[in-house]
Formats: C-alpha cells, sequence, structure tokens
C-alpha cells in the first residue's frame, strides 16, 4: 500500500538505455567483407564481447541494488504518553475500594500495530511505516492504570492479572483509534466503550467516548500527538464518570 508520506523515486531507466547503447554488441557483415579472419582474431573478438557483456550485466546488477536500498525506508515506532497528573503525596484516596483495570479489546482493524487513517467514510488504510510501539489496546490500558492510580481515587488500581483481589472491574474496548481526515483538515479520532462490573461480573456502569483533535501539521508525529490528546480527553472523562458513580454508593 502506497504511502502518503513517502516520495521516493528513482529513476534508472536512462542510465540503463545509454549502458546497453554504449555496450551494445554487433557483429556486421562487413566487417568481414574482403579478407577471412584467423582463429585467433576471432577469438578476441569474441573476449571481447564477453567482456562488454560482463561489464553490461554487473552495472545492471548495481542499479537494481540502488534502487531497492533507495525504495526501502525506516520504519517509525510511537508510543501514547498522556500529561502527567501529580498525586498529592500522603493524601487518603477518595474511595476505600480496589479496582482492578483488564486489558482492553480492540476492533478487528484498530488491533494490529500499523496505525490506521480513513479518507473517506467507507474505507479504511493503514500506514506500513508508521506503527505503534505495540497494540494500542496495550498501550492504551497501561496509561489508562497510570491516569487511575494519579487521581486518587481508589485505594489501589490493579493491573488486570491480579483481578480477583479487587472490588471493582474495569474493562472495555477500543472502537477506533485512527487519523480521520476531513477535506483539509485532518484529525486524531479516539472511540472507547467501558464497562464497569463487580466481583461478580454484574455489569453496573458502560460508557462510550469518542474524541477528535485537531492534526496541526499533516505530518506522522502530529498526528499521533492528535490521537494520544483524544485517547486522554476519553480517559478524562471516564474518571469523572467514575467519581460520580462511587460518590453515590
Amino acid at each position: 500500500m502506497k504511502n502518503r508520506f513517502l516520495n521516493w523515486s528513482f529513476s534508472a531507466s536512462k542510465t540503463v538505455a545509454q549502458t546497453k547503447s554504449y555496450f551494445s554488441i554487433e557483429f556486421k557483415g562487413q566487417f568481414l567483407k574482403g579478407r577471412s579472419l584467423d582463429r585467433s582474431e576471432i577469438n578476441k573478438i569474441g573476449e571481447l564481447q564477453m567482456r562488454k557483456l560482463a561489464i553490461y550485466f554487473l552495472i545492471l546488477t548495481m542499479v537494481a541494488i540502488l534502487l531497492q536500498c533507495a525504495s526501502v525506508p525506516d520504519t517509525h515506532y510511537y508510543f501514547m504518553e498522556f500529561e502527567n497528573q501529580q498525586t498529592p503525596a500522603n493524601v487518603t484516596p477518595k474511595y476505600d475500594v480496589s479496582l482492578a483495570v483488564i486489558k482492553f479489546s480492540a476492533k478487528p482493524f484498530y488491533a494490529g500495530s500499523r496505525i490506521a487513517y480513513r479518507e473517506n467514510l467507507y474505507e479504511g488504510k493503514h500506514y506500513h511505516y508508521q506503527r505503534w510501539a505495540a497494540s494500542p489496546a496495550e498501550l492504551f490500558t497501561d496509561k489508562l492504570v497510570g491516569q487511575l492510580r494519579a487521581a486518587n481515587l481508589f485505594s489501589q488500581v490493579i493491573n488486570g492479572y491480579n483481578y480477583n483481589k479487587s472490588n471493582y472491574r474495569l474493562s472495555g474496548e477500543i472502537e477506533a483509534i485512527e487519523e480521520v481526515d476531513e477535506g483539509e483538515q485532518w484529525f486524531g479520532r479516539v472511540k472507547v466503550t467501558f464497562f464497569l462490573s463487580d466481583v461478580n461480573r454484574n455489569l453496573l456502569l458502560q460508557k462510550t467516548f469518542d474524541k477528535k483533535t485537531l492534526v496541526s501539521q499533516k505530518a506522522p508525529l502530529e498526528i499521533v500527538k492528535s490521537i494520544n490528546a483524544s485517547a486522554q480527553a476519553c480517559v478524562d472523562e471516564l474518571i469523572k464518570e467514575l467519581d460520580q458513580f462511587f460518590s453515590q454508593k
């Protein structure tokens, strides 16, 4: 798939044509008119032709290698980073309950590491050389845990593998994490659905947030920054909802 951030072009057709013309081998009948050649002269002509052929194919091989090297760009890997919240020291958590965050899932189109983008509503594409450092679901889950701990709402925020020790469980699904093109404007979009349940897996709260952030410059790093900003906006909204939910219990 064509990468929009690659405009590599390297044309060797002219070089190859010139080389072929320069080293073309013609054995014209006029050369033999008027006299016959002895065996040594014929051998010399044959050796000269073979040398020219060898040089010709050597140049073609070098051109092919240069073309291959010029057409393979570097792969760039990006992380998910949120603005850090500062938790005041020695402050008692707001609610004396523990929360386990189960690793989030993602819709199949967004489950891989390649960054997704859409130029219209009906077709999705991926950048080949612009990738997340891990799956978006894994990166998002790690950042969510960090933000929940910094918010200081719960006595303990547990990463999913110890969920049996928690009072509540938070899981979710990434429904979209992508660049969205709308005319001349590009956006970083994240849509996430969160599920809060108790230890018996009874669903207590379900919320979906869909956030878009304008891309300031049409470049890969700026796209990633906008996606990160949208992801953090979803998490900030979730923390408000959790605070409101537990304040009523």
